[in-house]
């Protein structure tokens, strides 16, 4: 079974503990007003290791949760 790239994927969004919508990389970079590039970081496991690590600004911080296969 082929991997579904990114940007075919439907993400949850969230800043902070606070759900703020569903989109696919496309929207999320138009609704958030950051670059396409930026909206994709957020998916990596990059993105996820950084924002382990950083305790400070929590609240702020954007995280996606991949729902593709759950709508």
């Amino acid at each position: 079974m082929a991997k579904t790239r990114a940007e075919d994927k439907i993400f949850a969004v969230y800043r902070g503990d606070n759900h703020l919508f569903f989109g696919n990389v496309k929207e999320i970079s138009k609704r958030l007003e950051v670059s396409y590039s930026m909206a994709k970081f957020y998916t990596t496991k990059t993105y996820k290791e950084r924002t382990k690590k950083a305790r400070e600004g929590y609240a702020n911080r954007v995280f996606l949760v991949d729902v593709t296969d759950v709508i």
